[in-house]
């Protein structure tokens, strides 16, 4: 098995691909799971979505066991929320790493990473990579949710020099 630092670098390259070639906003939640899901069996992720009064599955890779709806108030998602940054949880077998997503003061979902415990030690550097994980959501829902968005900005590239546009003509149509 790679090291740790291998193993992140190839992610955030897998990560950034997956956004380059996702044809929707569920297309790119799945190709990160499936990202995730080259990583050794006890590891496991899910992408929730906000909805009313509930946190919805989106999608989730192998192993993974929480319910496809959560309720407010109840662990470790409603813990994220109420903080709304990244946030470790601790259960007996597994560790998790959670990291809201917004557009604006709107949460928009959760990413979850569950790690084994015994087997992997959650340091700074997993924080900082769930970090730059979640900023890629922005941009996502940005281009697969705004309908308006022309075709030639559904990539890194374009969306990067059409919010860089939007910044010089001095609106805030962009997402911080």
């Amino acid at each position: 098995m790679m090291n740790k630092p291998e193993i992140l670098d190839e992610l955030r390259m897998e990560i950034g691909l997956s956004f380059d070639y996702a044809e929707s906003l569920d297309d790119f939640f799945s190709r990160i799971v499936y990202n995730f899901d080259s990583l050794p069996e006890d590891f496991c992720c899910a992408i929730y979505e906000n909805h009313w009064n509930e946190f919805v599955k989106n999608c989730s890779g192998k192993a993974w066991h929480m319910p496809a709806s959560v309720p407010f108030g109840h662990k470790p998602l409603s813990l994220c929320a109420i903080r709304g940054s990244i946030t470790v949880y601790y259960e007996i077998d597994k560790h998790y790493l959670l990291s809201p997503f917004y557009k604006g003061c709107q949460l928009l979902g959760i990413f979850i990473v569950g790690v084994p415990h015994g087997k992997y030690r959650i340091e700074e550097e997993d924080l900082l990579f769930m970090e730059e994980v979640s900023r890629f959501y922005h941009p996502g829902y940005l281009v697969f949710k705004d309908e308006t968005l022309p075709e030639r900005y559904k990539n890194r590239a374009g969306l990067l020099c059409f919010i860089l546009f939007m910044k010089k003509i001095n609106k805030r149509w962009y997402i911080k």
